[in-house]
């Protein structure tokens, strides 16, 4: 039993033996596990969030190499053997690599969707690529000048 000084005033004494005589916490909230236990597990479960929250960032991941060729696009396929062969040659020097393609071209796109060869946009691609755990991509635009589509004669 708290003892509490006779000369505070009435209101401040019983008020303060009342604050005092209140039950500790976990005779208010009973709990199945010690205090010091809960805690000591909250500690933990704190301490290991930091890893998991990281979901494989920062780690080291296998590396994933792809090479992205990006060109206007063609729907003529007389011109389709020069982009084969520009392929061929990437293949060569980048054995170890993936070599995809992407064009810029709306109708270049929509003509090999509607042949249903893939055809992606460039942003389409590296998007793709980026799901599919790409950790390194090499993009190489075939675009050399900027202008306007020429008119046929």
């Amino acid at each position: 039993m708290l003892h509490v000084p006779a000369g505070m005033p009435a209101t401040r004494r019983d008020a303060l033996s009342r604050a005092l005589a209140t039950p500790p916490l976990s005779r208010i909230l009973p709990l199945p596990l010690p205090l010091s236990l809960l805690a000591a597990l909250l500690l933990a479960l704190c301490l290991s969030l930091p890893g998991s929250a990281l979901a494989g960032h920062g780690g080291e991941a296998a590396r994933k190499d792809g090479i992205l060729l990006v060109a206007f696009g063609t729907t003529v396929e007389e011109a389709r053997p020069a982009l084969d062969n520009i392929e061929r040659l990437v293949r060569a020097a980048h054995p170890d690599a993936e070599i995809r393609w992407a064009w810029s071209a709306r109708k270049a796109r929509a003509s090999l969707i509607s042949e249903g060869k893939p055809a992606a946009s460039p942003q389409q691609a590296l998007a793709d690529m980026a799901e599919e755990g790409f950790t390194h991509v090499a993009v190489q635009s075939f675009h050399t000048i900027t202008g306007k589509g020429c008119p046929r004669g």
